[in-house]
């Protein structure tokens, strides 16, 4: 192996074609790929995404040279599945390193990849970076998708656990998403301070400016703006509970969803109420038309379940809320979260009841919310060049 070599093995188990490697992944590799890294990517590609976004991505991979190999994400059987892609993976990593000795390092991204290539980055002596992201066996019992009274997925998830320390503790650096989890793995495993990186999920600050958005003479309304996945994580009911106090606050108003998928139990929540004509739901907007629609909003809502795992969580839409100068709503005990008052970037809510609910719209009502305090929040916190710079310090230790 050529140690002066700068070429990066990035492994995730999420297709380039899908929502969070559209604003996670491609935008920090193609940045670090102007400093000189090379990469060469293994990913696992859903087959109708790729379909409507392969030439797009394939203009990327040109554009900045790198060596894909997009493999077919297996969907079911539920567990099966996943082994099949593991053991793919392996394969696929082990022909990639075997013809590519120049490699480096290997740069997986959450648990997934880690099975696949933790083994074999050990055996060939390569640094192995664990961006863990978040307590990933964690999230899928607190999003509902493993119940812990079945068996099987007790035992799936008990392995994964065991593997989590492994990893964290062998690996030869770990990135999180937040302070708090940073402090977690600390306290909680043999892991030294200066081997857990904080790298919070990026803002493209270029896209996502509110200067390059064209004025529009629509009739004033508040705005409440929800955007991201439609998934078990968020907790809709209680935003709903909420918007019934925020509209008798903010009249006239509208609630606006944008989500990335249907879910029928969304709209069976929303027609328990009087005011459900007042709710626009969206589906599907390309990243690139984000920015018009944040810019449209008057305060931008998530509340999360703020079980263990959350101590993890960087919502990616906080960044690119904040970044258009945006005040948000939130519940205490999501990451890095509940500085936002302190910060004059919105307000963050302790329990789901009326009479939070009743304050926090106040509060709203009574703070003049500066937007370019808030942009400043993102630009200091957020930027991708800024935390590009972070996986810079990583990777210059194998170099």
């Amino acid at each position: 192996m050529n140690q002066n070599s700068k070429t990066i093995l990035y492994v995730t188990y999420d297709g380039l074609s899908d929502p969070v490697s559209q604003s996670q992944v491609i935008p920090y590799l193609e940045k670090l790929s102007q400093s000189g890294i090379s990469y060469h990517i293994l990913s696992f590609e859903k087959k109708e995404r790729l379909a409507a976004n392969e030439d797009k991505i394939w203009e990327q991979i040109e554009k900045n040279n790198w060596i894909w190999y997009p493999e077919d994400y297996t969907k079911t059987p539920a567990i099966l599945s996943t082994l099949y892609d593991i053991d793919k993976g392996k394969e696929k990593i082990r022909k990639i390193l075997k013809y590519n000795p120049d490699i480096s390092a290997i740069h997986v991204r959450s648990y997934i990849p880690m099975m696949m290539a933790f083994g074999i980055a050990k055996k060939n002596n390569i640094p192995i970076i664990f961006d863990m992201r978040g307590f990933w066996a964690d999230e899928r019992v607190d999003g509902h998708l493993w119940s812990l009274n079945n068996p099987i997925y007790r035992a799936v998830y008990n392995f994964f656990k065991k593997k989590e320390k492994l990893w964290i503790t062998n690996s030869d650096a770990v990135v999180v998403l937040t302070n708090a989890a940073k402090n977690y793995l600390i306290n909680n495993f043999e892991v030294s301070p200066n081997d857990v990186y904080v790298i919070p999920c990026a803002t493209d600050i270029d896209l996502f400016d509110p200067s390059k958005i064209k004025p529009h003479n629509e009739k004033q309304i508040n705005n409440l703006l929800y955007f991201g996945t439609a998934e078990n994580w968020y907790l809709f009911d209680e935003m709903f509970s909420f918007y019934d106090v925020y509209r008798k606050f903010f009249s006239p108003s509208k609630f606006t969803l944008i989500l990335y998928s249907k879910n029928s139990k969304i709209l069976e929540k929303i027609d328990k109420y009087d005011w459900h004509d007042e709710v626009e739901i969206i589906y599907n907007v390309p990243r690139a038309a984000m920015p018009e629609y944040i810019n449209l909003a008057t305060h931008v809502i998530f509340f999360l379940n703020n079980n263990f795992t959350r101590i993890a969580t960087s919502p990616i839409k906080f960044g690119e809320t904040i970044a258009m100068g945006k005040p948000i709503i939130t519940n205490k005990g999501i990451g890095d979260l509940d500085d936002i008052e302190n910060d004059k970037c919105g307000v963050v809510i302790d329990k789901f009841d009326v009479d939070q609910f009743t304050n926090a719209c106040q509060r709203l009502k009574n703070t003049k919310f500066d937007s370019q305090v808030i942009r400043d929040n993102a630009l200091q916190k957020y930027d991708l060049n800024l935390l590009c710079e972070k996986y810079k310090m990583i990777y210059d230790k194998f170099f």
